[in-house]
Protein backbone atom coordinates (compact mmCIF):
# COMPACT_ATOMS: atom_id res chain seq x y z
CA UNK A 1 0.00 0.00 0.00
CA UNK A 2 0.79 3.45 -0.87
CA UNK A 3 -0.14 6.76 1.13
CA UNK A 4 0.83 10.16 -0.12
CA UNK A 5 1.52 12.81 2.92
CA UNK A 6 1.52 16.84 3.44
CA UNK A 7 -0.90 18.74 1.61
CA UNK A 8 -2.81 15.81 -0.13
CA UNK A 9 0.33 14.82 -1.43
CA UNK A 10 1.59 17.97 -2.92
CA UNK A 11 4.36 20.03 -1.41
CA UNK A 12 5.82 23.15 -3.00
CA UNK A 13 7.99 22.97 -5.85
CA UNK A 14 6.01 19.68 -6.91
CA UNK A 15 7.53 17.60 -4.65
CA UNK A 16 5.79 14.49 -3.13
CA UNK A 17 6.43 12.19 -0.20
CA UNK A 18 4.76 9.03 -0.17
CA UNK A 19 4.79 6.02 2.97
CA UNK A 20 4.80 2.59 1.93
CA UNK A 21 4.36 -0.73 3.73
CA UNK A 22 7.42 -2.92 2.10
CA UNK A 23 10.42 -2.00 -0.41
CA UNK A 24 8.36 -4.38 -2.82
CA UNK A 25 5.99 -0.55 -3.11
CA UNK A 26 8.32 1.34 -4.58
CA UNK A 27 8.83 0.03 -8.06
CA UNK A 28 4.98 1.11 -7.67
CA UNK A 29 5.59 4.71 -6.92
CA UNK A 30 4.93 7.21 -9.92
CA UNK A 31 8.00 8.31 -11.99
CA UNK A 32 6.41 11.14 -14.00
CA UNK A 33 4.63 13.90 -12.32
CA UNK A 34 6.83 13.37 -9.03
CA UNK A 35 9.56 15.92 -9.00
CA UNK A 36 13.56 15.44 -8.27
CA UNK A 37 13.66 15.77 -4.59
CA UNK A 38 10.51 14.01 -3.64
CA UNK A 39 10.57 11.01 -0.97
CA UNK A 40 9.59 8.11 0.45
CA UNK A 41 9.55 6.00 3.43
CA UNK A 42 8.88 2.42 4.07
CA UNK A 43 7.36 1.51 7.27
CA UNK A 44 8.47 -1.94 7.39
CA UNK A 45 12.07 -1.41 7.28
CA UNK A 46 12.74 2.45 7.93
CA UNK A 47 14.52 2.73 4.39
CA UNK A 48 14.06 6.34 2.69
CA UNK A 49 14.14 6.63 -0.53
CA UNK A 50 14.28 9.96 -2.96
CA UNK A 51 13.81 10.57 -6.36
CA UNK A 52 16.67 11.67 -8.61
CA UNK A 53 16.70 14.04 -11.80
CA UNK A 54 16.38 10.85 -13.77
CA UNK A 55 12.94 10.24 -12.56
CA UNK A 56 14.58 7.64 -10.66
CA UNK A 57 14.05 6.64 -7.25
CA UNK A 58 16.95 5.76 -5.02
CA UNK A 59 17.86 4.77 -1.91
CA UNK A 60 18.70 7.56 0.34
CA UNK A 61 18.99 6.39 3.43
CA UNK A 62 18.90 2.53 4.76
CA UNK A 63 16.87 0.98 7.38
CA UNK A 64 16.21 4.69 9.19
CA UNK A 65 20.07 5.00 10.52
CA UNK A 66 21.93 7.63 10.58
CA UNK A 67 25.07 6.17 11.01
CA UNK A 68 24.78 5.82 14.46
CA UNK A 69 23.60 1.91 14.75
CA UNK A 70 20.03 2.18 15.30
CA UNK A 71 19.12 0.18 11.82
CA UNK A 72 17.26 -2.95 11.79
CA UNK A 73 19.04 -6.00 12.98
CA UNK A 74 19.13 -8.50 10.12
CA UNK A 75 19.36 -12.31 10.06
CA UNK A 76 21.73 -14.07 11.75
CA UNK A 77 23.68 -16.18 9.79
CA UNK A 78 21.48 -19.52 11.40
CA UNK A 79 18.26 -17.95 10.74
CA UNK A 80 19.30 -17.92 6.81
CA UNK A 81 20.72 -21.08 7.41
CA UNK A 82 17.30 -22.20 8.52
CA UNK A 83 15.62 -20.63 5.49
CA UNK A 84 17.62 -22.27 3.22
CA UNK A 85 16.27 -25.60 4.29
CA UNK A 86 18.79 -26.42 7.25
CA UNK A 87 17.29 -28.97 10.08
CA UNK A 88 18.47 -28.62 13.66
CA UNK A 89 19.56 -26.45 16.20
CA UNK A 90 21.62 -23.81 16.79
CA UNK A 91 24.26 -25.68 18.15
CA UNK A 92 23.97 -28.71 16.02
CA UNK A 93 24.50 -25.81 12.74
CA UNK A 94 27.48 -24.52 14.62
CA UNK A 95 28.96 -28.06 15.00
CA UNK A 96 28.06 -28.61 11.27
CA UNK A 97 30.77 -26.13 10.33
CA UNK A 98 33.46 -27.60 12.53
CA UNK A 99 35.70 -29.46 9.09
CA UNK A 100 37.93 -32.52 10.12
CA UNK A 101 41.34 -31.70 11.13
CA UNK A 102 44.04 -31.87 9.02
CA UNK A 103 47.15 -33.17 8.65
CA UNK A 104 50.04 -30.56 8.29
CA UNK A 105 52.49 -30.71 4.62
CA UNK A 106 56.31 -31.76 6.01
CA UNK A 107 58.99 -32.47 3.67
CA UNK A 108 60.33 -35.40 4.32
CA UNK A 109 63.87 -37.07 4.81
CA UNK A 110 64.24 -38.35 0.81
CA UNK A 111 63.19 -34.33 0.11
CA UNK A 112 59.06 -34.85 -0.76
CA UNK A 113 56.47 -33.57 0.50
CA UNK A 114 54.57 -35.34 2.81
CA UNK A 115 51.27 -34.94 4.28
CA UNK A 116 50.44 -37.58 6.86
CA UNK A 117 51.75 -40.73 6.89
CA UNK A 118 51.52 -40.57 2.74
CA UNK A 119 54.98 -39.35 0.17
CA UNK A 120 53.04 -37.29 -2.21
CA UNK A 121 55.86 -37.85 -4.68
CA UNK A 122 56.45 -34.27 -4.70
CA UNK A 123 60.22 -32.91 -4.63
CA UNK A 124 60.37 -29.85 -1.89
CA UNK A 125 63.05 -28.64 -4.15
CA UNK A 126 62.93 -26.21 -6.78
CA UNK A 127 64.23 -25.90 -10.13
CA UNK A 128 64.41 -22.26 -11.48
CA UNK A 129 65.51 -21.21 -15.11
CA UNK A 130 67.21 -17.85 -14.28
CA UNK A 131 66.79 -17.00 -17.91
CA UNK A 132 62.82 -16.17 -16.54
CA UNK A 133 63.09 -13.93 -14.05
CA UNK A 134 63.03 -10.59 -13.91
CA UNK A 135 66.07 -9.73 -11.53
CA UNK A 136 68.61 -12.53 -12.51
CA UNK A 137 71.58 -12.46 -9.83
CA UNK A 138 75.36 -11.13 -10.95
CA UNK A 139 78.56 -12.85 -10.32
CA UNK A 140 81.19 -10.62 -11.01
CA UNK A 141 79.40 -8.92 -13.81
CA UNK A 142 78.23 -11.93 -15.86
CA UNK A 143 74.32 -12.75 -15.38
CA UNK A 144 74.11 -16.62 -13.63
CA UNK A 145 72.21 -18.60 -16.55
CA UNK A 146 71.18 -22.08 -16.67
CA UNK A 147 69.40 -24.25 -14.48
CA UNK A 148 70.31 -24.16 -10.40
CA UNK A 149 68.94 -26.15 -7.83
CA UNK A 150 68.16 -25.34 -4.20
CA UNK A 151 67.19 -27.15 -1.77
CA UNK A 152 66.02 -25.46 1.30
CA UNK A 153 63.91 -25.86 4.69
CA UNK A 154 61.37 -23.52 3.81
CA UNK A 155 58.44 -23.61 2.41
CA UNK A 156 58.50 -20.68 0.25
CA UNK A 157 61.34 -17.72 -0.70
CA UNK A 158 61.11 -14.68 -2.12
CA UNK A 159 63.03 -14.41 -5.39
CA UNK A 160 65.01 -11.81 -3.57
CA UNK A 161 66.27 -14.38 -0.75
CA UNK A 162 66.83 -16.76 -3.06
CA UNK A 163 69.04 -14.65 -5.16
CA UNK A 164 71.34 -13.96 -2.07
CA UNK A 165 71.46 -17.41 -1.49
CA UNK A 166 72.64 -18.45 -4.69
CA UNK A 167 75.42 -15.11 -4.45
CA UNK A 168 76.40 -16.76 -1.56
CA UNK A 169 76.98 -20.14 -2.62
CA UNK A 170 79.01 -19.33 -5.91
CA UNK A 171 81.19 -16.26 -4.14
CA UNK A 172 82.06 -19.54 -1.54
CA UNK A 173 82.95 -21.81 -3.92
Amino acid sequence: MISTISNSGKLAYGLQDFICDTPADIKDLPSNGCAPGSTASVISTGDEYIMNSKGEWILKKSGGSSGSGSGRDGESAYDIAVRNGFEGTEVEWLESLRGQDGDTPYIGANGNWFIGQTDTGVKATAEIDYNNLTNRPVVNGHLLEGEVTIEAEVNSISEESLNQIIMEEVNNG
